[in-house]
């Protein structure tokens, strides 16, 4: 079924994993989200508001505009002159082809429409959390601008460089281990497979950024041009890091309305447990936010911090966790009554 989430969430797999599946937002960014105001008014209305008033920033939907929200085609032309032929199957790796505007799933009773994590921060809004929802809506803002302000940099895992080199420096890629994104995108200088002894056989990486917010939407811009001009690969790639770094931190937002909906829920002043099961970059985003609205680390060993240190990408490891994780009942001691 369509929708919002999963239209823009499968950005993800053509940068990780699927590069070679031809799939392309530039065009849609670059008729219907010119400007970085556009873009976050757009996916904020999108998670926070109604689904009618985020397509409201999409501007204008003519025939034109609409064509553009489509990112896969049916057909495919293998070359000058070729015939048009009907595209070879892709195997479901793109379930949404074409922006969801007039018919998606949306939050179960909501109405005017909305998205499922809109849905979670209107309910968490009608128990009385208004003023936790807005500051969340801050913090994704904060969070999506300062990454989309370095996105080589900034993206600690290294996927976003990884998938640009990819696409922006083929030559390079190709002669080069990009096995390990977190490690390549920190290297001046990448040795080439067939001579990595060699010093002079070296590429240099330390020059290669990606483009930020605003230096990327005016890469795309020449796709509004009206002249008809197809997306290169660069600007393709450009595109999906800029939906996926809205997508990327949409995890935290709902994991955190989820979470404020419990609490919400509960009984004033009962003591809760939350488990959450999540990959490193969510689970320390999901602790800076809560710590951020006052939790504090205080009366738990290693200051509540449990990993594996020195590991290795892919190396099996085990975790000796602390008592309080092996009883939850610990982290809320009983105060000794004897005590004055």
């Amino acid at each position: 079924m369509p929708s919002w989430e999963l239209f823009f969430g499968q950005a993800a797999e053509f940068l990780y994993h699927t590069g070679n599946v031809k799939a392309d937002y530039a065009p849609f960014l670059a008729t219907c989200m010119p400007t970085p105001q556009r873009v976050f008014n757009f996916f904020e209305e999108l998670y926070f508001g109604t689904v009618p008033q985020a397509v409201t920033h999409l501007g204008v939907l003519d025939d034109v505009a609409r064509s553009k929200t489509r990112i896969r085609s049916l057909a495919l032309q293998t070359g000058p002159r070729k015939a048009l032929i009907r595209r070879p199957t892709d195997n479901g790796l793109t379930p949404v082809k074409f922006a969801p505007l007039d018919r998606y799933l949306k939050a179960r009773g909501s109405n005017p429409p909305r998205t499922w994590v809109s849905g979670l921060s209107q309910r968490l809004c009608e128990k009385g959390g208004k003023d936790f929802v807005d500051a969340l809506q801050i913090w994704y803002r904060k969070c999506v601008v300062k990454i989309l302000s370095d996105p080589k940099r900034l993206d600690k895992s290294g996927d976003y460089f990884a998938a640009y080199l990819r696409e922006s420096h083929p030559d390079i890629y190709k002669q080069i281990d990009p096995s390990d994104p977190e490690e390549l995108r920190k290297m001046h200088y990448a040795p080439t497979l067939d001579r990595p002894d060699v010093t002079k056989r070296r590429h240099y990486l330390g020059n290669i950024t990606v483009p930020r917010l605003s230096e990327g939407l005016d890469e795309l811009k020449t796709l509004n041009s009206g002249c008809g001009m197809t997306s290169t690969k660069r600007q393709r790639v450009i595109a999906k890091i800029i939906v996926d770094a809205f997508q990327l931190r949409l995890v935290d937002v709902a994991t955190i309305l989820k979470v404020g909906l419990i609490a919400a829920q509960a009984p004033v002043g009962s003591k809760l447990a939350i488990v959450f099961y999540g990959g490193a970059d969510h689970t320390a985003n999901l602790a800076k936010f809560f710590m951020e609205q006052g939790f504090t680390k205080e009366g738990l060993s290693r200051d509540g911090l449990v990993h594996c240190k020195n590991r290795e990408p892919g190396e099996s490891c085990g975790l000796r966790l602390p008592a309080y994780l092996h009883d939850f009942e610990q982290l809320f001691p009983v105060p000794d009554q004897k005590k004055p």
